[in-house]
């Protein structure tokens, strides 16, 4: 469907005409999200999504790399492909137990799903594919190592990427190998790296969050990263809040982090954030709407946005 626009619309830093608009349009922006294993990266993706699709590192044991393409179709079809991209397999509507068999199929070796991201469908100059990757620490497959480092390769300044921390491992091992990987492949634009501090909903109340986030900080610019963007997120309970409840145990789930979120003032995240929130009227929101603000998944949404607007 042809989109019309005035003869100039107003956008970030100037005005641009409908030519130029237009190739904003169909222009496709690649999202690669990197993570070492458990660090909630395909939670955070499926949250992103609003529904439980893509299973998480733990339970795939294959080196299979998930592409989601936004469209405007209500459902999620998927293709399979092969190494040599043959497709073996299609989905009208791909489910979460779908993607589970396919994860654990060795002939597959890439999985494209075509649907909507719900907050790119809310900024009409942009489209994305958010590229899920396999965590290089896995001891089951060495080809998820390869795999990664073989799409380290491919990264350039135009790449953006979204790399998800584990807010209770920072530093480990792993990570900052994976870590000396990226920075090496980057160079100096390491601007276009966001960093997602996740699964800070796992503290206690004597942890300190915002200490931890200083802490990340100074570990990420000794590793070379010039004024890192940390976003606090809790993904976990981002996708439960807004995933549709389908038994009473999902439902007490989503209650508790509704009630978890508002109720703990510490894991309102959004006030840790370097980038400010929109002005949110919280008193005119539903409770499920304050929990969700207070993940941090909205601000984290509107980073990946606002970095697109400026390329």
């Amino acid at each position: 469907m042809k989109i019309y626009y005035n003869t100039k619309v107003k956008i970030w830093k100037g005005i641009l005409n409908v030519s130029e608009i237009d190739r904003k349009i169909y222009r496709n922006i690649e999202v690669f999200v990197m993570a070492t294993m458990s660090s909630g990266k395909s939670t955070l993706i499926n949250a992103l999504l609003s529904k439980k699709l893509l299973p998480s590192s733990n339970e795939a044991c294959t080196a299979t790399i998930t592409k989601v393409i936004n469209t405007n179709q209500e459902n999620y079809s998927a293709k399979a492909y092969s190494e040599k991209r043959k497709l073996l397999y299609k989905e009208y509507n791909i489910s979460y137990e779908k993607m589970k068999e396919w994860n654990n199929n060795e002939k597959i070796s890439e999985i494209e799903i075509h649907g909507v991201i719900p907050f790119v469908n809310k900024e009409r100059t942009l489209n994305l594919t958010l590229i899920d990757t396999p965590g290089p620490n896995n001891s089951q497959n060495i080809e998820h190592q390869k795999i990664l480092e073989r799409h380290l390769e491919n990264i350039n300044e135009n790449t953006m990427i979204l790399y998800v921390l584990n807010a209770t491992q920072v530093g480990i091992i792993d990570d900052s190998n994976l870590l000396d990987k990226l920075i090496k492949n980057v160079g100096n634009n390491t601007k276009n790296i966001i960093f997602a501090l996740n699964k800070l909903d796992c503290f206690n109340e004597d942890d300190d969050i915002l200490e931890t986030i200083i802490q990340v900080y100074e570990y990420l610019e000794k590793k070379g990263v010039k004024k890192p963007n940390i976003f606090p997120v809790a993904a976990l309970p981002a996708l439960a809040i807004r995933s549709e409840p389908q038994d009473e145990l999902e439902k007490l789930h989503r209650n508790f982090y509704i009630n978890i979120m508002n109720i703990d003032e510490n894991l309102h995240l959004e006030k840790y954030s370097v980038m400010k929130s929109e002005n949110y009227k919280l008193n005119n929101m539903k409770d499920e709407e304050k929990a969700l603000l207070h993940t941090g998944i909205h601000i984290l949404e509107n980073k990946i946005i606002e970095s697109e607007r400026k390329k």
